[in-house]
């Protein structure tokens, strides 16, 4: 019941912001003044991350129902979900969303080995023929720093890992509110726009395992 109410309730937003939002949603495909759209494209949320996060949990909800029914219009729904994130630019969610949707395979194919295989070649093709330019990946720039979101968001991580590995603290962390002080003084951004990091970098592996049990 709880699974039905969560995929009725993405279908809904995802409704509205392809109907109240469509300028957005058009702007996007058609590549124009792409940031501030996909920055707008956040449905009846106050947010377009929070709105991309819905999606994702959406999207479980919808593998959840294809496990149990096997109807093929979940997976449409799930295809669905997809494209919206992907209008919302929110990479955080984007990649969590490609990586459950890759261990849900993972967990169906039974020749894991070739499943592993066929990805490497594909990772290996896309490498060789379209190297990565990681301007592609987002349309957000930093004015401060001059970066795209997407470097500047790795660069924020490795400064972070860094700090931890100088200071010893990847089991414990730097304590609450570390992540804040730390970014601040060079980046002037109070979070590494990414909760895994967030956490390690705060309360460490511990922490990270912790909140991980929870949610299991």
């Amino acid at each position: 019941i709880v699974m039905t109410e969560i995929l009725i309730l993405g279908l809904i937003s995802v409704s509205f912001a392809m109907v109240v939002q469509s300028e957005q949603l058009i702007n996007v495909i058609k590549g124009v003044n792409t940031a501030k759209s996909s920055w707008n494209y956040y449905s009846f949320f106050s947010q377009r991350n929070i709105f991309a996060q819905f999606c994702m949990i959406s999207m479980g909800a919808s593998l959840f129902k294809y496990e149990i029914h096997k109807k093929k219009i979940y997976l449409g729904f799930v295809l669905l979900f997809m494209f919206n994130i992907y209008i919302t630019d929110s990479q955080t969610a984007l990649y969590a969303s490609l990586f459950f949707i890759t261990l849900f395979l993972y967990m169906r194919f039974k020749y894991k080995i070739i499943l592993i295989l066929l990805g490497f070649i594909l990772l290996l093709f896309l490498v060789s023929f379209f190297p990565i330019n990681l301007k592609v990946l987002s349309g957000h720039y930093d004015s401060a720093s001059g970066l795209d979101s997407m470097s500047l968001r790795f660069y924020m991580w490795k400064s972070g890992f860094k700090e931890l590995s100088s200071t010893h603290c990847w089991l414990l962390g730097m304590g609450e509110g570390a992540a804040n002080i730390f970014l601040r003084k060079t980046y002037s951004y109070g979070s590494f726009h990414n909760s895994f990091v967030d956490i390690i970098f705060n309360g460490g592996i511990i922490k990270l395992l912790l909140v991980f049990g929870v949610y299991i």
